[in-house]
């Protein structure tokens, strides 16, 4: 009786697991406009292009060190982001951190902004409160 009771519960998981997967991706269209603001030439820009054109209204891409806060005026929602800031020696050992630094910005920088890993540096630098307590 237990056997049958767990068959019929997995059976019943795996259905609505079924039931409640993800549209494909052509439903999946956000009326945002999007600024990446990353190094052109990484693999990350191309990765983050190749996910959020189709999916947006807009996507471009920036260089971050030449983001200025007019960049911004044809974008809902900017992305900062960097490849890893981490400069080794010839060894491969770690020396210091370089994160690319948006010259332009402010305090007052008012858009919605994904700060993705190194970038955090940048937010704290303007003394910028983010989900942390």
């Amino acid at each position: 009786m237990r056997s049958i009771s767990v068959s019929l519960l997995f059976a019943a998981s795996l259905a609505a697991q079924e039931a409640a997967a993800p549209a494909p991706a052509a439903d999946q269209h956000l009326d945002l406009r999007v600024l990446y603001a990353g190094k052109p030439d990484d693999a990350r820009t191309a990765a983050w292009r190749e996910f959020l054109a189709p999916r947006t209204a807009g996507f471009s891409a920036i260089d971050v060190e030449q983001l200025t806060e007019q960049s911004m005026k044809d974008a809902d929602v900017l992305i900062l982001d960097c490849p890893d800031p981490i400069v080794r020696n010839a060894a491969g050992n770690p020396e210091r951190i370089n994160v690319p630094r948006p010259k332009a910005l402010t305090a007052a920088f008012d858009r919605p902004t994904v700060v993705i890993g190194g970038m955090a540096m940048v937010t704290d630098r303007l003394d910028l409160k983010l989900d942390w307590l």
